[in-house]
């Protein structure tokens, strides 16, 4: 399933990234498009990722599930992942690079995710920082949402598709 993002004239697509997509190229080329703060709000990393750590560290984690790509050209600019963490219940995250970010990649990827129906059903909970407002309102706009844990600025929310 591959979606355009709106509007076309980003010319990006959002696709499912796998073989033979060559993934750790595609991730490590997204970190390096990112800001120091914008992977530590992701992964919660308090220093720039050594080299290799996409490939050795985030890959098998996020390979655990679905990775929603936005790709502009040969460029991964967006990532969103699904990962299944215990029964009938999916973790959500989500990283844009900083030159794209607030351009429709995310509302993308996740409509996108929204549509692939092996998750409906399922309950989806997505990890956020309370004072990443981009985030929270790209969340409130694609169907409802509940606080369900916070502990100090983390906030999970639990999402109905």
């Amino acid at each position: 399933m591959t979606g355009v993002l709106h509007p076309p004239t980003l010319g990006c697509r959002t696709r499912i990234l796998a073989p033979p997509d060559d993934v750790p190229s595609l991730l490590d080329g997204l970190l390096a498009r990112c800001r120091p703060e914008t992977v530590h709000a992701r992964f919660r990393l308090y220093r720039p990722p050594d080299p290799g750590y996409a490939r050795t560290v985030l890959l098998p984690r996020l390979q655990a599930g679905v990775l929603l790509g936005a790709l502009a050209g040969p460029d991964l600019v967006g990532l969103l992942n699904l990962i299944d963490c215990r029964a009938r219940t999916v973790e959500i995250g989500l990283l844009v690079a900083d030159p794209w970010q607030r351009r429709g990649v995310g509302t993308a990827l996740l409509a996108h995710a929204r549509a692939l129906r092996s998750w409906h059903g399922r309950r989806v909970l997505a990890e956020v920082d309370r004072t990443n407002l981009a985030v929270l309102a790209l969340l409130r706009r694609h169907g409802r949402r509940e606080l369900v844990h916070q502990s100090g600025p983390e906030m999970t929310y639990r999402l109905t598709w």
